[in-house]
C-alpha cells in the first residue's frame, strides 16, 4: 500500500524551495505525491475539498477516477520544512501507518501546535517517537486514513456549517477520536514565511503547561504556616524582653 501525498500550494510559488524540497523528500515510490491548488480562502473548506479529492481522484476529463479511494491521504501545506533524508521520512511513515493500523487509530500528525505535550504517552515500546495526542492543533501536515477521511467529509455533508479543526478537537478530548503525533516534529512550519505572532506560534510544538494543581494548592498553606511561625517567634522574643 502507497500513501497518497498531496502538497497544498497555498504560502509559496510553485517554483518556490519549499515545494521543491517537500517534493524530493516525499520521492520514493511508496508515495504518490501531487501539487494541488488551494482556490478555497478558508482553511476549514479547504481542507474538506481535498479529502473529497482524495476519496474521488484522480479527475479525468472533470470525471472521479476513484483511484485513491483505499490509499491514506497526507494533506501538507507548502510552508512546511524538514531536515530528514526521503529515505528516513518514508520508514518513519511506513511505521507510523503500521501503528495507525494495528490500534485504528484515526489521525497522524507530523507536526503537532501548541499540544499538551504533558499528556503524552507512547504509543509501542519500539516506536518511542510516536506518542498518543489529545491537542495537536496543527493543520501543517496530517495523515488521514480512508476512514477518518470518509467519516470527516460526511460530517461535512451532513452539516456544511461545522467547524472542522473545533470538531476534530472537540471528538479528540472525548475520546471519539484517537490520533498519534511524531514526537518531536519530523515536518516544521517554515518560519522565515512567518508574518504575524500568530505564525511564529506554530514554532511552538508545546503549550504553556499550567502548574500541577495539587502544588499550587499547596503555595497559600505554605506561606500560611510561615507566617505562624514568624508570629509565633516574634511573640516569643517579645515576651522574653518585656516578661
Amino acid at each position: 500500500m502507497s500513501i497518497l501525498v498531496l502538497i497544498v500550494n497555498r504560502y509559496t510559488r510553485n517554483s518556490d524551495e519549499n515545494i521543491k524540497r517537500l517534493r524530493h523528500l516525499f520521492s520514493a515510490s511508496y508515495f504518490d505525491t501531487q501539487v494541488v491548488g488551494s482556490e478555497e480562502a478558508n482553511e476549514n473548506q479547504l481542507i474538506i475539498s481535498l479529502l473529497k479529492y482524495a476519496r474521488e481522484g484522480p479527475y479525468k476529463d472533470q470525471v472521479p477516477q476513484y483511484t485513491w479511494t483505499g490509499l491514506p491521504v497526507l494533506l501538507i501545506m507548502d510552508n512546511s520544512v524538514s531536515l530528514l533524508h526521503p529515505a528516513d521520512i518514508k520508514d518513519y511513515l511506513t511505521q507510523g501507518i503500521a501503528q495507525l493500523d494495528r490500534h485504528r487509530a484515526d489521525l497522524l500528525y507530523l507536526t503537532t501546535w501548541n499540544d499538551k505535550c504533558n499528556k503524552y504517552t507512547t504509543v509501542a515500546p519500539e516506536t518511542p517517537y510516536l506518542r498518543w495526542t489529545i491537542q495537536p492543533s496543527a493543520t501543517q501536515a496530517v495523515l488521514y486514513p480512508p476512514r477518518t477521511r470518509d467519516r470527516l467529509v460526511d460530517k461535512l455533508k451532513e452539516n456544511p456549517s461545522v467547524n472542522l479543526q473545533r470538531y476534530i478537537s472537540e471528538e479528540l478530548r472525548s475520546g471519539h477520536l484517537e490520533a498519534m503525533a511524531f514526537v518531536p516534529n519530523i515536518l516544521a512550519y517554515d518560519v522565515s514565511l512567518a508574518t504575524n505572532t500568530t505564525d511564529y506560534q506554530r514554532a511552538n510544538a508545546c503549550q504553556y503547561s499550567d502548574p500541577d494543581p495539587v502544588n499550587s494548592n499547596l503555595g497559600p498553606i505554605i506561606w500560611f504556616i510561615l507566617i505562624v511561625i514568624i508570629a509565633i517567634g516574634i511573640g516569643y522574643l517579645l515576651l522574653q524582653y518585656f516578661g
